[in-house]
């Protein structure tokens, strides 16, 4: 098994303290089945039933929410349910009733700040939702697949309740601004992703200059009635290196049912703000200026972009990361995860690749994105996990050598006294599975065995 090395520059311990909020066990009758966390909430959501083997995957008999005061709300408790889907506003969600049929749920009924609806049923599909509305965008021939060169671009609103279906024609985004004489053509055609809000939609598409140093995020918001609201121009640039993929989520493209890869859109992402509309734009810089779609590169730092609610710059920040044995090794860069979190006085930015086994970890100060902090991990995996293990954690490292980590337990592992603490008083002859997630006030920790009980703190 090898070591996992571990450097920091200008870091200091967090100091966080330590809350117990709830320990939930396994039995005959009821598991914990699966972990949600909602970060526009700060509240994390445990689904509880039964494993089954029918096609409408599993039993859910409880949801439960918990806050960081450790408060805890039952919205689900004791019933038969199946298929729980969160709104991207995080105050409402979606569930199916089960039959005694071995089928997908044909009705379902709508949690929204813990009071849920009667039953309905779904007769339009749909993509996306907000609190109350099913959500889509098509074309002309009512078709997912849209040619922004060609077609019209239509946004569907569907009540959940009746039906009733409403379609209207949106402005479509001005092509000569995404493709021209100075821009990059995107290999597959012209692509878009969407952003849901309360009352509003995001249609937004990126242009990319020819010599791979400076992209455009455009962003254009709708009502649901399909009047624009914005349109919001955030241009980012690395004029000494070469912007390259990486895998964000801002953009997906589908190979086949089970297979996805990254596309162009995936150049850069961005992150709003809830509290302040500040939008932070963030991707990385490499060392060779190519076609994107050649994702063989030496990715050499992070660049971070942050806006305000109208889109002027507030400031801008390269950061070159020096990983020689890790992150600046040549490799497929549209495989290295990349993630940006707010938190409440800092602004953090996490690379990391399985393949390559590393995991950089980069704070900035929030108010000027000035470097606050920089830890390098060498990492090392151990998938020896069942497959409906409610934790599926898999890195590992030297000091607690039954113990596995995702990557966010992993740095705050490293970088918090509290967590440090916390570990070598577990009983380190036990396999046990931690996850976490990155609040603003501090780190939710999901500790299991995958087996008996699961523990969530709060740090």
């Amino acid at each position: 098994m090898k070591k996992i090395y571990w450097s920091v520059l200008f870091i200091s311990c967090l100091g966080f303290s330590q809350k117990n909020i709830a320990e939930i066990p396994f039995n005959d009758t009821k598991r914990p089945l699966d972990v949600l966390y909602l970060p526009n909430q700060d509240k994390v959501v445990i689904l509880q039933g039964q494993k089954t083997t029918q096609v409408y995957g599993n039993l859910i008999t409880d949801v439960w929410a918990y806050d960081t005061d450790g408060f805890m709300q039952k919205l689900i408790a004791d019933e038969k349910l199946a298929n729980c889907i969160y709104s991207p506003i995080e105050t409402a969600f979606l569930i199916g009733k089960v039959s005694d049929k071995n089928e997908f749920p044909s009705e379902y009924k709508l949690n929204l700040d813990g009071v849920p609806s009667k039953y309905f049923k779904i007769t339009e599909r749909f993509r996306f939702f907000n609190d109350i509305y099913g959500l889509d965008l098509v074309n002309q021939k009512d078709q997912i697949k849209i040619d922004l060169k060609k077609d019209d671009v239509y946004l569907k609103v569907i009540d959940l309740f009746s039906g009733a279906v409403n379609k209207v024609k949106l402005e479509k985004p001005d092509i000569s601004k995404l493709e021209n004489k100075t821009t990059a053509t995107f290999t597959e055609g012209l692509d878009f992703e969407v952003r849901i809000n309360e009352s509003t939609i995001s249609f937004v598409t990126k242009s990319i200059n020819k010599n791979y140093k400076s992209a455009t995020v455009y962003r254009a918001v709708y009502d649901l009635t399909g009047s624009k609201l914005g349109d919001y121009t955030y241009m980012v640039d690395a004029p000494k290196h070469a912007m390259i993929l990486s895998d964000n989520g801002g953009g997906v493209s589908l190979v086949s049912d089970k297979e996805k890869k990254v596309s162009e859109l995936a150049v850069n992402n961005y992150l709003v703000d809830k509290n302040t509309n500040e939008v932070y734009v963030y991707g990385l810089y490499g060392n060779e200026s190519k076609e994107l779609t050649q994702t063989s590169n030496v990715p050499l730092g992070v660049y971070v972009f942050k806006f305000d609610a109208r889109g002027k710059l507030i400031w801008e920040s390269h950061q070159d990361i020096i990983d020689i044995a890790g992150f600046n090794q040549q490799q497929d860069v549209s495989k290295i995860k990349l993630s940006l979190r707010l938190r409440n006085e800092e602004v953090l930015c996490q690379v990391f690749s399985k393949e390559k086994s590393y995991s950089n970890v980069l704070t900035l100060q929030k108010n000027n994105g000035e470097k606050k902090t920089i830890t390098n991990l060498r990492i090392d995996e151990n998938q020896n996990f069942k497959a409906d293990a409610l934790i599926k954690s898999d890195l590992i490292q030297n000091s607690f050598k039954n113990f596995k980590f995702d990557k966010e337990s992993l740095y705050l592992s490293q970088t918090s006294d509290t967590f440090q603490q916390y570990l070598k008083a577990r009983d380190k002859s036990k396999s046990l599975s931690y996850k976490s997630f990155i609040s603003k006030k501090g780190f939710w920790v999901l500790e299991s065995d995958n087996e008996s009980y699961c523990r969530l703190l709060f740090f």
